[in-house]
């Protein structure tokens, strides 16, 4: 007993108490979704979510400074341009991809729950035809100050 008891505690002690937002979730994953309320693909892609049932959240950038400033945060975090919808799918407590538009494909969203490699980079993608391509990647180093933005997400 204790020593189960100091195993968690190690565990606990050693995760980020940004990623620990994320333990928990349904499934172990969540979409986390930067949109703008006047965006027809945005609309789109949170219809898409909800059709699929998936557990996600929205930040809106043009009706909330709050939101407006996580998404500062997040593209000074990862790099990444200013365009929306921007969605980053958390599996298992890690950041499994991100993704830069309106991806609608099933698929890519089913695979992206089983997360990425131990220690890879961030994988970036962007929807191309009926499916995804990979555009570019994220240093595995930034996942951390990733989580703490996602944490402070509404809903």
């Amino acid at each position: 007993m204790a020593a189960t008891a100091a195993l968690v505690l190690v565990l606990v002690l050693s995760t980020p108490l940004s990623l620990l937002a994320f333990a928990g979730t349904e499934e172990g994953y969540r979409l986390y979704v930067f949109a703008d309320s006047r965006c027809p693909h945005c609309k789109s892609l949170i219809d898409f979510f909800r059709e699929q049932g998936y557990r996600y959240s929205v930040c809106y950038v043009d009706l909330s400074a709050a939101c407006n400033a996580l998404f500062a945060d997040f593209l000074g975090a990862t790099g990444l341009p200013g365009l929306v919808p921007v969605t980053v799918a958390v599996a298992d407590g890690r950041v499994a991809a991100i993704v830069v538009g309106a991806l609608r494909d099933a698929q890519f969203w089913e695979t992206a729950k089983s997360g990425r490699d131990e220690g890879g980079d961030i994988p970036v993608y962007m929807p191309a035809g009926a499916g995804a391509v990979k555009a570019g990647s994220v240093p595995a180093s930034r996942e951390e100050a990733i989580a703490s933005i996602l944490s402070k997400f509404p809903g």
